[in-house]
């Protein structure tokens, strides 16, 4: 049985995201869109190693860091160079610290699988390709991180002129436009001497013969013949949408000095229509999605279109309400359909679930009545707690597809 998601072109096309410079926040491809490319190439394989699974996992968790800064990248013109410098060292280091972990994990996963085939060719490459890529992470992360860091000196200048008389603001800003573009060309190199070597690296991995025969053989037996295995792959699928719904859920909003009022940062539409997605993968058809298009349209009115005081005011209790309304409904469709496969009990963790998504909408509510700082703090720890008992939600139902794939 052919893994066709690794040998296809989703490996290198996650590389092409991956390997060019990012400058302050702005990424032209997409870390995450490469992130999720690589995490299909690996779908399939990391059935077969644990290593390689906690690799797949690590690539989740790198897609959502990209996927949030994304969205902060489109508020870089109105952040001072000391928020920037702070936005880019936490992402840059967040990304560095993923990707050499997923590094470490696949090529391990990687070498166990070459050892079983006995392939020499696969086998005696895996240790460069694993120090070739940590590399590539370090230079990537500091050219993003380095030109940033003029901004401690401009701060230093404020506080104390006298002490750096010849540095004006506008020679150190000249400086920084040179550190960026050098910076740039080295990451461009790391980042083309990198993609250059996977091309390489998984061309001889798919021309191995002795590496393919054992692995679509190994993968025949462990996962081919398993029942509901579309039904598994698509559900683990759902299970990763469901926690990154949660973040977007946030609903989260930073104050713009320039336009005095808040910019919504992370709208909570954007959940709801990821859980939308993952209805309709549970199986809601067309009809059923309607719920979803129409939380959606109301969340995006309240929070991008209607910013006045009273209207905001009723955004605020509106969205969670709605959240709580969409939320349920998809709790209900997946209990549904993990129950028709699986013997899983999820019902003690969905009736917590749903205890808390309560608490935090009526909190909400009361909060954006009140303006209690109190209440603000308990909603809070109800959101943390509810997208807490999702996440272990959707690991009770991973480690049961686990279970019953090894049993059969």
């Amino acid at each position: 049985m052919k893994l066709r998601r690794f040998y296809g072109p989703w490996f290198i096309l996650g590389c092409l995201f991956l390997f060019e410079p990012t400058v302050k926040l702005v990424d032209v491809l997409p870390n995450a869109v490469g992130f999720l490319f690589l995490a299909i190439s690996l779908k399939e394989i990391s059935a077969l190693e644990y290593r390689i699974e906690n690799a797949l996992r690590l690539l989740y968790y790198a897609a959502g860091v990209g996927a949030l800064r994304f969205v902060f990248m489109f508020s870089t013109f109105s952040m001072n160079n000391s928020d920037m410098l702070t936005a880019v060292t936490v992402f840059g280091l967040l990304e560095m610290f993923l990707l050499i972990s997923f590094f470490v994990s696949f090529y391990s996963g990687l070498t166990y699988l070459a050892q079983r085939s006995e392939s020499e060719n696969v086998l005696g490459k895996i240790d460069a390709m694993r120090t070739v890529g940590i590399v590539f992470a370090i230079v990537h992360t500091a050219a993003t991180v380095l030109p940033e860091l003029a901004a401690l000196l401009e701060v230093a200048i404020d506080a104390d002129p006298d002490n750096f008389s010849t540095i004006t603001l506008g020679r150190l800003k000249l400086y920084k436009n040179y550190a960026l573009v050098i910076c740039g060309l080295v990451s461009l190199i790391a980042g083309g001497w990198w993609l250059k070597e996977n091309l390489s690296f998984m061309g001889g991995v798919k021309k191995d013969g002795l590496f393919k025969a054992s692995v679509e053989k190994r993968y025949g037996e462990y996962v081919g013949d398993t029942p509901y295995e579309e039904l598994f792959i698509r559900l683990k699928g759902v299970l990763v949408l469901l926690v990154l719904a949660c973040v977007f859920f946030t609903n989260l909003r930073i104050y713009d000095d320039v336009a005095l009022h808040h910019k919504l940062i992370l709208p909570a539409w954007v959940g709801t229509v990821i859980l939308g997605i993952c209805a309709h993968r549970l199986g809601v058809g067309l009809y059923g999605l309607i719920p979803y298009a129409a939380f959606a349209a109301v969340q995006f009115v309240l929070g991008h279109l209607l910013t006045s005081a009273w209207w905001l005011s009723v955004g605020e209790a509106v969205i969670p309400a709605a959240t709580l309304c969409v939320a349920v409904n998809t709790a209900v469709v997946l209990k549904r359909c993990v129950l028709k496969s699986m013997n899983v009990d999820i019902r003690n963790e969905l009736l917590r679930q749903h205890i808390f998504l309560a608490l935090y909408a009526a909190l909400s509510v009361a909060h954006a009545v009140t303006d209690n700082s109190l209440l603000h703090g308990i909603k809070v720890l109800c959101f943390v707690a509810w997208a807490g008992f999702s996440i272990w939600t959707c690991s009770a139902i991973n480690d049961e597809i686990k279970l019953r794939r090894k049993t059969h």
